[in-house]
């Protein structure tokens, strides 16, 4: 009888089929050394790509909370019919709470909180933040900005507004303050007596603010800053522990625009 060469040997096609599917599978031993290396991998990685998104949010709330500032700032121009001029807003005479109250008015949806730690539908908004580098302050620690004695205003993304008048209606005032070292410590004079500094100029008051409330890392170069308000405009504040350098990049729109020192606020320092 003749062999019909076309007819399939179901027995031999299913053994060598078996034989390909073992030539071509992993092992375990492959499979977890791959898994290895991919954990590897994700672990260098990951906290860098957290980092950046987190950045990137910071960045965008900063530019956010900064125009809305403006957009207060020109509402209450109009409303004194002072385009321009910011001196009717921060006028003498005015305490720095009911300028916060008022500049409250100006912005969608927000509301006024008041100074203290018991200041009512307040109280979880009672944190401190780190300057953007170390300064020491009178008792050899970290100085730090307590919040909580600012009136301050809460936005409905969560951003908070601290403000505080000069009182003098953007008019020139004299200041005074403490000199630092560029290591943070506190400049002395020959004679072991604090050195300051004296200057002039005319600026209505300051505006401190943090882009994402009491969330970490609370630290002004970071989530928080600070401005100077003149009678025509928003202006740098001229120390950069209040995160000057830091927003003054972003609103360039540089890349890596942050520039702050990281330390422990808690620990012993040493000068």
């Amino acid at each position: 009888m003749k062999k019909n060469y076309n007819v399939l040997n179901l027995k031999e096609v299913f053994q060598y089929t078996m034989q390909d599917n073992r030539r071509s599978a992993f092992t375990l031993a492959e499979v977890l050394i791959t898994l290895g290396i991919i954990g590897v991998v994700a672990a260098m990685t990951l906290p860098a790509l957290i980092n950046n998104h987190r950045d990137k949010e910071l960045i965008t709330r900063v530019k956010k909370t900064y125009s809305a500032l403006n957009q207060a700032l020109e509402l209450a121009q109009a409303h004194y019919a002072t385009p321009g001029d910011n001196s009717a807003l921060f006028s003498s005479g005015k305490t720095s709470a009911e300028l916060t109250k008022e500049m409250s008015g100006y912005f969608n949806g927000a509301r006024y909180c008041e100074a203290g730690a018991n200041a009512e539908g307040c109280k979880n908004l009672n944190y401190k933040i780190k300057y953007a580098s170390l300064m020491q302050s009178g008792n050899s620690g970290a100085q730090i900005t307590n919040m909580t004695g600012y009136p301050r205003i809460v936005l409905n993304d969560g951003s908070i507004i601290a403000m505080d008048n000069k009182g003098n209606s953007c008019d020139e005032v004299v200041e005074t303050g403490t000199s630092f070292n560029p290591d943070g410590s506190v400049a002395k004079n020959p004679d072991g007596s604090i050195k300051t500094w004296t200057r002039t100029r005319a600026v209505c008051g300051k505006i401190l603010f943090d882009v994402n409330g009491n969330k970490n890392p609370n630290q002004f170069g970071r989530d928080a800053y600070a401005v100077d308000i003149y009678r025509n405009k928003i202006g740098d504040v001229t120390w950069s522990a209040w995160g000057t350098e830091s927003l003054h990049n972003i609103l360039m729109g540089k890349k890596n625009p942050f520039v702050y020192k990281d330390y422990d606020a808690n620990g012993e320092f040493e000068w």
